[in-house]
């Protein structure tokens, strides 16, 4: 609007033959508007590519859960379901210790012992054949 105004001063200037000195300085006024001007879209242009690459931050913290009035009931049948799985579970155990015992431990046992049952049984016997050639 005042740039407008500027340029028709400056043309009513120019068509009267004002002296030059009136018409440079409307000229340098016009010039003066013209820069304001466009650093003003300038600094449009740059608030609104800042704006477009602005980022939104937003923090939701949840209140405390609070803790219900009423507390859950006792399930009978849930805790005979569990009773009945623990004692499922350490008869398997039992079974287990068992199947270990008699196929891996006596076994195990009777390798290692027999060399001992043997040398005892040796005793016994020369023990008991003195007994007998002592009586005899």
């Amino acid at each position: 609007m005042a740039e407008e105004e500027l340029l028709e001063l400056l043309a009513s200037a120019q068509e009267t033959h004002k002296d030059a000195e009136s018409i440079l300085a409307i000229y340098n006024e016009i010039t003066n508007v013209r820069m304001q001007i466009e650093q003003i879209k300038g600094r449009m242009q740059y608030l609104e590519s800042a704006s477009e690459l602005a980022t939104l931050t937003i923090t939701v913290t949840p209140e405390e859960i609070e803790e219900p009035v009423v507390e859950p009931g006792w399930e009978p049948l849930r805790q005979a379901r569990d009773a009945l799985r623990t004692l499922v579970n350490a008869l398997k155990g039992l079974s287990t210790v068992m199947i270990w015992v008699v196929l891996f431990f006596l076994p195990l046992a009777a390798i290692l012992l027999l060399p001992l049952i043997l040398v005892c049984l040796v005793w016994y016997l020369r023990r008991r054949r003195r007994r007998r050639s002592k009586g005899e």
